[in-house]
């Protein structure tokens, strides 16, 4: 090695783990190499701001495909935020120059050759590239995370130990199939398509949950022995809210009608904020990025030139094909996660040592194919330049008739029929004591006897037609209305040539269908109302942890077991966060 200069201390050697079978270490500078480290067949230096590395081929490799990609997705004059070329002030290139970018070096799914195994562009079985899987896990959590929450499914080529698979398995259900779709036509679809196209998935949601959560013998169980996880409680509390005069949170789970709406307003809620409220559902990084800034950009002007602007570019993207590049990873994905939000449900319904496998399977493949059929339709929405306005039944809020639609005219009628017989008994009592208090007022003549029949007077009970309203018990499916810009008369214009956004005078408001709830006879004031969360009511009846005092252990590998039925891209999801 070369001689250092006095003035100057030694540099530190900062190790790095293993890399298969090579030991990294890197220096300051050049010089500072070991000339016994020479290039070989397998190895290559490279470079880089800190110093050379040693490579293998297998890391070589993927950092230029890696390299490749990110000169891909990242079109000159458009930096990276700090980047060197976003602080050399590096001026942007135009929309028109973006999008046509895009449209040129983003190949749709449906242009390439069909895959005889659509599932086994995998990299977590790559064999000969293991550190490609790593580096693709890794950016889900960190490594102790790693370790700790994803023990069986990755090996960890860096170090000496290995992680054994998990041997708690419950079900091994078969890959899901894929549905395929009809190219997306440029023209804007009419509101009969998307009133048709809502209403189908509404009644395909409770087709399914019909189908694979109610079970006659479930009306006898206590909500104890179904084991939820705060995952579900999460969801639950945001569509739902208890009776405390119809059997509370207990009668939601035992009823069959108020099951079935109930798992069916999560899955919609799910649907919501997971597909409808993204840019665009299986867009790149670049794509996301793109959309991100149209709507920053734009941000002063109306709602609509912003959702014109983003309706240009989502076209561009999706180019003539069915679907965007990333669409069955990320349905993939949402499957794999909402099947392990409702496993304990599933458990409980089905036990795995007696129910059939093909059930298990065929509730996994509903569940991806409602999904898909979702995201298909929430594409269709972002290529449309109109405003689709989302108003979501709250739970505890007034029934409103122009807005809500009760579909449990059943549940209704016994929330009314509880309070009005709690009245009653309430009623008989207090007259009950009332005459007691007045006959030893008039027996004793005395002055405690005269202040208690005045505190029994005042205690009289409220008739509920005073202070109870019907409010929202579960907030099945959301308000959805659409706006147009301009008039009829100026689509008829449209027909016959391109009239600017600017040109079009006021908006339009189509229904596309009303919020779905199920009602119930509630208190309208927060005050002595009895209602209380999913989580309070079970910390109440089973003590402070409640359900939520599982093996954590256990049940993250039984969810990870599942979630690997649905790995693509080598990317692990679970859910052991509530922000997925």
């Amino acid at each position: 090695m070369a001689e250092q200069p006095h003035n100057k201390k030694k540099p530190s050697m900062k190790p790095t783990p293993n890399v298969g079978n090579t030991r990294i270490r890197w220096w300051r500078s050049p010089s500072q190499q070991p000339p016994a480290l020479k290039r070989s067949a397998e190895e290559d230096v490279d470079d880089s701001d800190e110093g050379p590395f040693v490579w293998t081929r297998a890391e070589r490799e993927r950092r230029k495909a890696k390299e490749k990609i990110r000169k891909l997705n990242s079109p000159e004059g458009i930096p990276k935020k700090g980047s060197k070329s976003a602080r050399r002030g590096v001026s942007p290139v135009n929309l028109g120059d973006i999008l046509a970018f895009l449209a040129e070096n983003e190949p749709n799914p449906a242009n390439r050759p069909p895959s005889s195994t659509p599932f086994s562009n995998n990299p977590a079985s790559n064999k000969s590239s293991p550190n490609v899987s790593i580096s693709q896990a890794s950016r889900m959590t960190g490594r102790k995370r790693l370790r700790g929450e994803v023990p069986g499914l990755v090996e960890d080529t860096r170090s000496s130990k290995k992680y054994k698979p998990s041997k708690s398995k419950e079900y091994e259900i078969a890959k899901p199939k894929r549905l395929t779709y009809d190219s997306l036509s440029e023209e804007d679809m009419p509101d009969e398509w998307f009133r048709k196209r809502f209403d189908r998935l509404y009644k395909r949601t409770l087709e399914v949950v019909e189908e694979h959560f109610i079970v006659p013998s479930f009306e006898e169980t206590e909500l104890r022995d179904v084991k939820v996880g705060p995952e579900f409680i999460f969801w639950a509390e945001k569509v739902a809210e208890a009776d405390p005069n119809s059997g509370g949170w207990q009668k939601l789970f035992q009823n069959p009608t108020q099951r079935k709406y109930l798992i069916a307003a999560i899955l919609v809620l799910i649907f919501k904020i997971k597909i409808f409220d993204v840019y665009l559902w299986g867009s790149s990084d670049p794509q996301h990025q793109l959309l991100h800034n149209i709507d920053r950009s734009f941000f002063t002007h109306d709602g609509f030139f912003r959702t014109a602007m983003r309706s240009d570019a989502v076209r561009n993207i999706v180019g003539g094909g069915p679907v965007t590049v990333g669409f069955y990873e990320e349905v993939a994905k949402l499957t794999a996660q909402t099947f392990a939000l409702l496993k304990p449900l599933t458990n409980h319904l089905h036990p795995p040592r007696e129910v059939d496998i093909t059930l298990i399977e065929a509730q996994f493949q509903a569940i991806h194919d409602l999904i898909s059929d979702t995201a298909y339709l929430s594409i269709r929405i972002r290529m449309s330049p109109t405003i689709f306005f989302w108003v979501n039944a709250t739970p505890g809020t007034r029934y409103n008739q122009d807005d809500h639609v009760n579909v449990d005219m059943g549940s209704w009628r016994d929330s009314k029929q509880a309070v009005r017989v709690d009245y009653e008994n309430r009623q008989r009592t207090h007259v009950a004591q009332k005459n007691a208090a007045r006959k030893e007022y008039q027996e004793r003549q005395s002055e405690a006897a005269r202040e208690r029949l005045v505190q029994i007077e005042k205690q009289e009970p409220l008739d509920p037609s005073f202070d109870h309203v019907a409010m929202v018990k579960i907030g099945v499916w959301p308000s959805i209305r659409r706006f147009k810009p301009g008039t009829e008369a100026d689509d008829q214009k449209a027909l016959r040539t391109k009239v600017p956004l600017g040109g079009m005078r006021g908006s339009r408001e189509h229904e596309i269908c009303k919020a779905s709830i199920v009602c119930y006879y509630g208190k309208s004031t927060e005050t002595n109302s009895g209602r209380e969360g999913l989580d309070a009511f079970i910390k109440r009846k089973w003590g402070a942890k409640g359900l939520l005092k599982l093996n954590v252990r256990h049940e993250l590998q039984e969810v990870i077991a599942t979630a690997a039925a649905a790995m693509v891209g080598g990317a692990l999801y679970t859910l052991s966060q509530r922000k997925w």
